[in-house]
């Protein structure tokens, strides 16, 4: 059966981020001449996967703010392929509690998409991250983790899978040390979950940070017989937005993808990015073209 049906875990409050002004999935991007949320990255990618119906998991702050937003956006005749469900995540338990708030809009479904607006991607190629997923799941029948190779001092900010001969995980492993990881192979952002995932959460314990993480939902559902594959990201460069520097990084990297809108990025992107932050990512990333060296010089 073809997946159509996406959650959007989406009730961050940004801590780490250090956002206040803005909801954390709200984060502006600025992207072919307009500025885009991240959710709204993500809805884009969503509907290039054939999904039609997503739900986004908010908490009592951010949720008028998102729906105005697609309510917006809809009037102006974007997003129309796609409905939209609310669900309000009241006590902030875990990734995994989250999904799990979305049950009856899974509904008799076999499978369902996850994705975290944490994690962005810029593609090279024309499927990004979610529709290849989709294409991987549809082709093997089986569930998939989407993952790429991290650095090891990295290691501990993501879920770790451990692997055999086939791609297939035989063990998923939430933000472990170095030294105790099956792999530096991490899952990242996008997944294909069958519906027994509900059942799972009947009796799964909460895991790392004291809360219900996805993974451990995984290696559940995988010691019950589920297939998971874990499926290697193809021609795409992933941005991290979860901390000021890795946002600014990935704000940088969508908006220079046309230099002929420098000036409107700069007056943005002051409005978002700490002058000092931009001014790092600009000399660390573009420092060695002088067209970004103009733009240094042009931050307040």
């Amino acid at each position: 059966m073809t997946i159509t049906k996406l959650i959007i875990p989406a009730a961050g409050n940004g801590t780490r981020l250090g956002v206040h002004w803005v909801a954390k999935p709200m984060m502006p991007f600025f992207i072919e001449g307009t500025i885009l949320p991240a959710i709204g990255l993500i809805v884009r990618e969503a509907i290039q996967a054939g999904i039609t119906d997503i739900c986004v998991i908010v908490n009592d702050s951010n949720k008028e703010n998102i729906e105005e937003y697609f309510i917006r956006e809809k009037e102006k005749g974007n997003y129309e392929t796609v409905n939209f469900t609310y669900i309000i995540q009241k006590e902030k338990k875990g990734n995994a509690h989250a999904i799990n708030l979305a049950k009856n809009f899974v509904g008799d479904d076999e499978n369902f998409a996850v994705a975290f607006p944490d994690d962005l991607f810029d593609s090279d190629c024309l499927e990004l991250p979610l529709q290849q997923l989709i294409y991987q799941h549809e082709t093997t029948k089986k569930c998939a983790v989407g993952c790429l190779r991290v650095e090891t001092k990295d290691i501990s900010k993501y879920g770790i899978a451990k692997t055999n001969e086939n791609g297939d995980i035989v063990d998923f492993v939430e933000k472990p040390q170095p030294s105790e990881a099956p792999s530096n192979l991490a899952g990242i952002g996008r997944y294909i979950v069958p519906r027994q995932f509900f059942n799972v959460m009947e009796n799964l314990p909460k895991g790392a940070g004291g809360e219900y993480q996805i993974v451990d939902a995984i290696k559940e559902l995988i010691l019950q017989g589920f297939n998971f594959m874990a499926y290697p990201y193809k021609g795409v460069t992933y941005l991290d937005t979860g901390n000021p520097y890795a946002y600014a990084k990935a704000y940088l990297i969508f908006a220079m993808q046309n230099l002929e809108d420098a000036e409107l990025l700069l007056t943005e992107a002051i409005k978002t990015i700490p002058s000092e932050t931009m001014i790092r990512v600009l000399n660390e990333v573009y420092g060695k073209k002088e067209s970004h060296k103009s733009l240094v010089r042009k931050l307040p």
